[in-house]
Parts: structure tokens; C-alpha cells; sequence
């Protein structure tokens, strides 16, 4: 809010902001593909939402047609790479990853140079709009956690749900309680508009940035172990 009004004061001609994909949240009747035209379902209760999806109501305001602005939103997939660290990677890097029973939902990811890759044409080109930015294809959780080397660790929902939000709350573990949803449910989206009006074309797939996500995983995992020091 203090950004935008800034930016009203200012006489601010353009601005770019980066929102995510998972606003559409995660449903047993979600589409295949999640186009920008889908309204933002996740839930406005969760805390870890609650703020994201406020800014979103204020960038639409923001955005109106007439107030000579170019406004472009970035929703991204989720960012994945060897240099991110976020509560997804930090998930993905449990040895054993809980999941819910019964349920393998697919997911999407972005990966890293593509997500500056994207910034660097909303910067470039004045294209207002929101747009969907994902990495072609889409992978099985269960697929993603086996490609990192990680073994799930299916759980009951009515279990995981209490466990997620006393870690998150503890600061013990790093997955809030609003990824259960996605750990059910598919929330895929279509990056179409952003080729067709960006111009972007990311470089890696889904399963390309998670392998290479992986392969610095792997590494880090190694040199960790190199440092250990070893009983004389």
C-alpha cells in the first residue's frame, strides 16, 4: 500500500511486481490449465496468503485503464534453482518428505533464470497485464521428491495439517500449513499469455530446473560431508 501510494505521488510510469501462481489455489475442481481469467481461490484465512492476495487487490485497483500506468504482474511458478532457497526448496530438501495419503498431485515449477529472464522482458517492454510464468511440462510430487533422492513420507491429512502448523509456528519446520492444499490438489497454470504478449519462452522445463536443482543439491550435500570432521 505504501509502495503504490509512493508511487501515485511520484507520477510513477510503470511497475513491475511479482505475484505467484499458487493465489489460485489449490482445488479438486481446478482445470488442467489455470489461465489469468481464473479467479484467486486460495484461502484468504491462511496467513501465509492473507497479504499476497491483498496485494493483488490493490495492484487491480492500481492498474485500472485511464491512469496512464503500465502495470505488469509476474505470477510465477514456483522458483526453483541452485541458488534458491525458499519454503519449497527447503521442503523438497527433508530426507523424508510428508505427503498426504492417497494423493500425488502434479506440480510446476520455474526455474531460476528463466523467473530473471521473465523480469528483464516486463522491464524491457511496456506490456501491462498479468501474466503466468511456468516452465513447460508438469511432474508427479511423487516424481519430483524420488528425482532429488528424497523417500516420502505419506501421512494422513487430518494428521499432517496440526503437524505443518506447530512446526511452522515453532520455526522448526519450514513449510507453512497452507502447502497441505498443494500437496492434494494440482494448482497448474497456463504460461501461453506471457509467449504470445511477453514474449517469454522459458529455457528449462519443469523437470530441467528440478534436475538442476537437484544436481546442486547433491553437491552441497557432498562438500558438507567433506567438511565433517572425522574421528581420529
Amino acid at each position: 500500500m505504501q509502495v503504490l501510494n509512493a508511487c501515485r505521488r511520484a507520477r510513477i510510469y510503470k511497475l513491475v511486481v511479482r505475484s505467484f501462481t499458487w493465489l489460485y489455489g489449490a482445488h479438486a475442481t481446478n482445470p488442467a490449465f489455470l489461465s489469468e481469467k481464473h479467479p484467486l481461490r486460495a484461502k484468504s484465512g491462511d496467513v501465509f496468503f492473507q497479504d499476497k492476495l491483498a496485494v493483488e487487490e490493490q495492484l487491480l485497483r492500481f492498474r485500472q485503464p485511464g491512469q496512464g500506468r503500465v502495470v505488469t504482474v509476474l505470477r510465477t511458478a514456483p522458483i526453483i534453482g541452485p541458488s534458491v532457497d525458499n519454503f519449497v526448496t527447503r521442503y523438497l530438501r527433508l530426507a523424508r518428505v510428508p505427503t498426504v495419503l492417497g494423493f500425488d498431485p502434479l506440480w510446476q515449477f520455474l526455474h531460476e533464470a528463466d523467473a530473471v529472464a521473465a523480469l528483464k522482458c516486463a522491464v524491457d517492454r511496456d506490456v501491462p497485464g498479468v501474466f503466468n510464468l511456468a516452465s513447460e511440462g508438469v511432474l508427479p510430487l511423487s516424481m519430483a521428491v524420488r528425482l532429488l533422492g528424497r523417500t516420502r513420507l505419506p501421512l494422513p491429512r487430518a494428521l499432517l495439517r496440526p503437524t505443518l502448523g506447530a512446526l511452522w509456528l515453532t520455526k522448526v519446520g519450514d513449510a507453512p500449513p497452507a502447502l497441505l492444499e498443494y500437496l492434494q490438489y494440482a494448482c497448474v497454470a497456463d504460461a501461453a499469455l506471457a509467449k504470445n504478449r511477453l514474449g517469454f519462452v522459458p529455457v528449462f522445463s519443469s523437470r530441467e530446473a528440478l534436475s538442476d536443482f537437484a544436481s546442486a543439491e547433491q553437491l552441497r550435500e557432498a562438500n558438507l560431508l567433506a567438511e565433517t570432521p572425522r574421528d581420529p
